[in-house]
């Protein structure tokens, strides 16, 4: 999915990408409640895409939410949405899901569903904290074009605009700023806060940072995978948090799974942090977080 805008040619849609991202490590992790009636709603269909084309007609997506932590304090501070197809089925994961989708032209669809569905929800089971959606600049633009904005979702099912957060992503890469930035702009006066995402793991982040100026920035998790034995990664994150706080940015570590990978991470003074060792995304999260249950004691 790694293509410009120029070669996009979705015309005739408007798309919210709500978790697009495919983050191997959460792909095929089944959601802990509510999705297993969707198991058997599947068409009996030998082709993913009719398989597709079922999900979208009923709305058989699953979205769920992965906490993210401030381990000061052990609250809840947000949750990212993410979205999983029906359970058991060949597109269950976000991986084959979304490529399905692209491949058929209907990745739009897909994603106009996620985001609707992200946002009832979480409206819904009144979560605490902040709503991280992923928006890729695609959709963006195509949703200014066409003069239809996510907040009226927002509006429709009371949530607030300030509750929201979009992520951006160089998954769907794009060059022309001079576009894109009028229309965070508009997001940004609604009270919406702009996130960049995997920050590292682009070849134009940092100057995405610089233009973009996001009130929060996700570190990718290559530099939090094993960060506690490459010093290399330690450093590049201690880069990291001293831009942050010239820069105005706070800082979120996605991806911890060992204590010994948080322990580097409270010391460089990161204190947003997501991944399994807090909780691992499921249909119906936690609202609190035990810090015992960290580990952080038993990493030698």
């Amino acid at each position: 999915m790694n293509q410009r805008i120029a070669s996009i040619a979705y015309q005739g849609e408007s798309v919210v990408s709500i978790s697009s991202r495919t983050d191997s490590s959460q792909a095929d992790m089944p959601p802990s409640d509510t999705q297993a009636h969707l198991t058997n709603s599947s068409p009996k269909s030998n082709t993913k895409f009719d398989l597709l084309q079922h999900i979208l007609d009923n709305k058989t997506i699953c979205p769920i939410f992965q906490p993210i932590v401030d381990i000061q304090n052990g609250l809840v501070f947000g949750y990212e949405a993410l979205t999983r197809g029906p359970l058991k089925s060949p597109l269950y994961s976000p991986i084959e899901l979304f490529k399905t989708a692209y491949q058929s032209k209907q990745l739009p669809l897909l994603e106009s569903l996620c985001s609707d569905s992200s946002i009832r929800k979480f409206s819904q089971q009144k979560l605490p904290g902040l709503l991280f959606l992923n928006l890729s600049p695609i959709a963006l633009i195509d949703f200014h074009s066409r003069g239809i904005h996510p907040e009226h979702i927002l509006q429709e099912v009371g949530q607030k605009p300030e509750t929201v957060v979009l992520e951006l992503s160089e998954q769907y890469p794009y060059d022309d700023m001079g576009i894109l930035l009028p229309i965070l702009e508009t997001y940004r006066s609604l009270g919406i806060r702009i996130a960049i995402d995997d920050m590292g793991a682009g070849y134009a982040d940092l100057q995405l940072w610089s233009r973009l100026k996001p009130d929060f920035v996700k570190i990718d998790r290559y530099f939090i995978d094993g960060i506690h034995k490459d010093p290399s990664k330690e450093l590049f994150v201690k880069m990291m948090v001293d831009l942050s706080y010239k820069m105005g940015a706070t800082l979120i570590a996605e991806g911890i799974e060992l204590p010994q990978e948080l322990q580097v991470i409270r010391r460089l003074g990161v204190k947003l942090c997501q991944g399994f060792l807090f909780a691992k995304p499921q249909g119906a999260p936690p609202v609190r977080i035990d810090p015992s249950s960290w580990g952080e004691q038993r990493a030698g």
